[in-house]
């Protein structure tokens, strides 16, 4: 599938299709993330984002916000991890649109291992603060430089 979305993205560029370029890159991304490359996932999911944001699909633009969270939550960064979970619950939510049980199951291990590293309170401080969240205000978070 990788290799496929690759090849995809590829074509995307090259033929100047962006209303679709941004699924081959979130695809891209999970797949980099679910690898253990939290760097590289990191960096195809802002070039997703940075379409979705330029496209206005709130929709992809949700999901790459949760493989922000997944990255983040894998880097120890729990709080940023849950209000980046929040944030994607609620855009989807806003968008009418249920995360389907495949994707539920690629978040759920980061998301367990992000909630463990904090207290409840904490958790949920943070994830309603991300529920609250306009489209804009989330994309800029995700794409706060947080290395330095």
């Amino acid at each position: 599938a990788t290799e496929l979305n690759e090849e995809a993205a590829e074509l995307y560029r090259g033929r100047g299709r962006k209303g679709v370029l941004q699924v081959a890159l979130n695809n891209l991304g999970w797949s980099a993330l679910i690898r253990g490359d939290h760097r590289k996932a990191e960096a195809l999911h802002e070039e997703c984002l940075v379409l979705c944001r330029e496209l206005g699909d709130k929709l992809i633009g949700a999901e790459s916000i949760e493989g922000f969270a997944c990255a983040a939550g894998a880097g120890g960064a729990a709080e940023r991890a849950a209000r980046l979970f929040g944030a994607a619950e609620a855009l989807r939510e806003a968008a009418g649109n249920q995360q389907a049980a495949r994707a539920h199951a690629l978040r759920e291990p980061y998301l367990a291992a992000a909630r463990a590293r904090v207290d409840e309170a904490t958790w949920s401080a943070a994830w309603e603060k991300g529920r609250t969240m306009e489209f804009e205000g989330a994309v800029v978070y995700a794409l706060e430089d947080t290395d330095g």
